[in-house]
C-alpha cells in the first residue's frame, strides 16, 4: 500500500465510526442513566477491521490523550483486539504491540 491508499483506509474508518473526540453520551429511556462510549469501546466494536488494517495492511497507530486513563485503556483495547481478532495470547499481544512501538508503528502523544 502506498501512503495515499493507507490514508484513505484510515479516513474511511474514522468517518464511519469516530467523532472528532471519540466520545459521546447516550441516554437510556428506561433508567435515564448516561452510558459513556469511549474510543476503546469503538475500537473493540471494529476489531476485525482494525486487526486487518494493523496486521495485514501495516497501519500505523497514533494515540493522543491522557496517559493515566485514556491511553492505557486504548492500549489494553488493542491487546484485546489482537487476542480476539488475531488469535494471540495476552503475552503474544503485548509483545506484538511492543514490536509495533519499536518499529514506529504505534506512537503515543500522552500527558498526565
Amino acid at each position: 500500500l502506498n501512503y495515499s491508499t493507507e490514508a484513505q483506509l484510515c479516513f474511511q474508518l474514522l468517518q464511519v465510526r469516530f467523532t472528532s473526540t471519540c466520545y459521546e453520551s447516550q441516554h437510556s429511556d428506561e433508567d435515564h442513566q448516561e452510558e459513556n462510549v469511549y474510543v476503546q469501546h469503538l475500537l473493540k466494536q471494529n476489531k476485525e477491521h482494525l486487526w486487518k488494517l494493523i496486521h495485514s495492511n501495516n497501519a500505523h497507530i497514533y494515540v493522543c490523550g491522557d496517559a493515566r486513563n485514556m491511553a492505557r485503556d486504548v492500549h489494553e483495547a488493542f491487546h484485546e483486539i489482537a487476542e480476539e481478532a488475531g488469535g494471540l495470547t495476552h503475552t503474544q499481544a503485548v509483545d506484538y504491540f511492543q514490536r509495533l512501538m519499536t518499529k514506529g508503528r504505534y506512537s503515543q502523544d500522552v500527558w498526565s
